[in-house]
């Protein structure tokens, strides 16, 4: 069938987990359909002739559409938020350029499907309310929200902000839910509460994936007492999980293994991660490969305390045969056998102490990474993931038509 897929970036050199599941996503769906990309992009990041050719040779087609980000346009989306109840972020990615530019496609051609990713396209439904509609919410945006509201030492008007934003979120996603023929989330916990918020919407899980030989073990040698997080450091869940990081948890460590290095790799680092560099605690920036750091490193990190989803870098990891350490809500998603694929701490103390028993215990280490391997390749490699998408589709076309009897 013919498919229009909506994105909020253009994802030919995906730099965040997001952009990361809709280019796999892209990559499976175009084995069996035919697919135009309508994607944003940021005037500072505007696609390379390069990177719209990689997105070319998998799409039938390719159409870019530049977003507004002048500090204008963004005062005018806060002001609305505060005197309409307008989602602040959603209205940050509507606006008419976008909106024309998909009413122009579907003029143009005919669609059996429109494929949008993440809360920030599927509030354009009423564009295409009479065609078959898939809505990858990859994470319940509004839980992000909440964790932002409720995180330790958030001063009250920030936390009063975050709530109502969590809210106008919550409606907007509670109505994609229902407005959408299929809905797919990155795990069954999302999808369970995906159903809370909307329970007679068509509602599945389509689980996150990594690329097990892209993300391949090497046999680079290790830094001794090293850890390595990664991630978009501007995304709040990120920034919390490094500060949570660097202040309650390598202090303990360090009381035992003086010698740690902690590597906190991701594009594109706030002042507050900026200001957590130090002699041991190396903040990269944007890295072309983030490979080299997952195989340098004794440990991979993850001590996410926020938002929801699938994290990939968790999966990425696990791919290259690292011993990963994460948060009961980091690693929620994956089918982990805890003690055996991976460790979960949900205390500064009981990560610390995980992090020394790794580093003191190579035969751990190398048991835990082996059996990660084993887990991602068995069951969360993308290509799996083609036939589940392509039901997803028709499943989509059939109630659409049925709505339309």
């Amino acid at each position: 069938m013919r498919a229009l897929m909506l994105t909020t970036q253009l994802f030919a050199t995906p730099l965040d987990g997001g952009a990361l599941r809709s280019w796999h996503i892209l990559r499976q769906a175009a084995k069996r359909h035919e697919i135009t990309v309508l994607g944003m992009y940021c005037p500072d990041r505007a696609p390379s002739a390069e990177e719209l050719r990689r997105i070319q040779d998998i799409a039938a087609s390719v159409i870019a559409v530049e977003r507004p980000v002048g500090r204008g346009f963004r005062a005018m989306n806060a002001l609305n938020s505060l005197c309409i109840g307008r989602a602040y972020n959603l209205a940050n990615y509507s606006f008419p350029a976008f909106a024309k530019a998909i009413s122009e496609a579907l003029r143009a051609d005919r669609y059996d499907l429109v494929h949008a990713h993440h809360i920030h396209t599927a509030q354009y439904r009423a564009l295409f309310a009479e065609v078959a509609a898939v809505y990858d919410a990859q994470n319940i945006y509004s839980e992000l929200w909440r964790g932002y509201a409720a995180a330790p030492g958030r001063r009250a008007l920030m936390r009063e902000i975050a709530t109502r934003q969590a809210a106008l979120v919550a409606a907007a996603e509670s109505r994609a839910f229902r407005d959408f023929d299929v809905t797919a989330m990155c795990s069954d916990a999302d999808r369970e509460r995906a159903v809370a918020m909307a329970p007679e919407a068509p509602i599945h899980t389509l689980p996150n994936g990594v690329d097990c030989e892209y993300f391949a073990p090497d046999e680079e040698p290790e830094e001794p007492f090293s850890l390595v997080f990664t991630g978009a450091m501007e995304v709040p869940a990120n920034v919390d999980a490094c500060d949570y990081l660097v202040t309650q948890i390598l202090p303990i460590v360090l009381e035992n293994c003086p010698e740690t290095k902690l590597y906190l790799v991701g594009k594109d680092p706030v002042p507050a991660v900026q200001r957590l560099a130090r002699s041991n605690v190396i903040v990269t920036g944007s890295v072309p490969d983030v490979r080299p750091y997952q195989s340098r490193a004794q440990v991979a990190v993850a001590p996410i305390r926020m938002g929801s989803g699938t994290r990939l870098k968790i999966l990425e990891a696990m791919a290259m045969r690292k011993p990963v350490i994460a948060t009961s809500l980091g690693a929620e998603g994956i089918g982990y056998t805890a003690g055996k694929d991976i460790l979960i701490a949900d205390s500064p103390e009981d990560f610390a102490a995980h992090i020394g028993r790794l580093f003191a215990d190579p035969g751990k280490r190398r048991r835990l990474g082996e059996a990660a391997r084993r887990l991602v390749v068995e069951q969360y490699d993308w290509n799996l993931l083609e036939s589940k998408l392509d039901d997803l589709y028709h499943l989509a076309v059939s109630r659409a038509a049925a709505r339309s009897r």
